[in-house]
């Protein structure tokens, strides 16, 4: 049960990540043409935000015997700079861009109308 609870919990985290990419993907269209670059950047960024909330929590019960922290944030999060958990967000959310971006281009390009003037015989 604690399996189906936590694959839940993965599941709804997973697919509110995807629809604010997407969100985030749509408003940036309307100020500017959104390549695979920008795509990349833009989930790397999500992914990071989304890793800030995981980290403060990290910081706030880790000072000594469970009270405050000892040291600010910023100084927490630089010095965790090369943990796995940070690496595993940034790669889901470079590839949730990569593959969003690669399966809407496809959709584009089958939904893209033909042009008349190419078949036209005479």
């Amino acid at each position: 049960m604690f399996f189906f609870l936590c694959l839940a919990g993965g599941l709804v985290i997973s697919y509110l990540g995807t629809a604010v990419l997407v969100l985030a993907l749509h408003f940036i269209a309307q100020v500017r043409p959104v390549t695979r670059i920008v795509s990349a950047v833009t989930g790397l960024f999500l992914a990071g935000l989304g890793y800030l909330p995981f980290v403060f929590v990290s910081w706030s019960s880790g000072g000594p015997d469970s009270g405050p922290p000892v040291e600010r944030f910023g100084t927490y999060l630089l010095r965790n700079w090369c943990d796995p958990i940070l690496g595993v967000f940034l790669g889901s959310g470079l590839v949730a861009a990569f593959l969003y971006d690669t399966l809407a281009r496809r959709q584009a390009r089958r939904d893209k109308p033909a042009d008349p003037g190419t078949n036209a015989t005479i």
